[in-house]
């Protein structure tokens, strides 16, 4: 009997273990999460990565994703108002590195089907 349960509490460690290492690879952290975004800045402006800033947005209490606010860059390089810092889109990137764009009339749309002139269905 005594086998029985050691095999058991065996079994049970090593699937604890596999979830947690399967977790850990599909975790997307903050850096990762802007390195996804500027691979895909050319999808959401035509400025360049040193035009633009990222700033994550505080979202304590969901843990599914990662929200971002995308701004203008305004000074001698790239031009514009330094007293002003457009927003460009709000960006969420889910855990799995799915990247989700706000678009003004369609709500979060994937990166891939994400355009400024894109029809939604209302």
């Amino acid at each position: 009997m005594d086998l029985v349960k050691g095999k058991i509490f065996y079994l049970s460690l090593v699937s604890l273990l596999a979830f947690n290492i399967n977790s850990d690879t599909t975790h997307i952290n903050v850096d990762k999460a802007k390195d996804l975004i500027f691979a895909n800045l050319s999808v959401i402006t035509s400025l360049k990565k040193d035009c633009v800033n990222i700033y994550i947005e505080e979202s304590a209490s969901n843990t599914d994703y990662l929200q971002f606010d995308i701004r203008e860059k305004h000074d001698a390089q790239c031009g514009g108002d330094p007293a002003t810092e457009p927003n460009i889109a709000f960006i969420r990137v889910e855990q799995s590195g799915k990247v989700l764009v706000n678009h003004y009339l369609c709500g979060y749309v994937e990166l891939d089907s994400y355009r400024l002139d894109m029809r939604c269905d209302l």
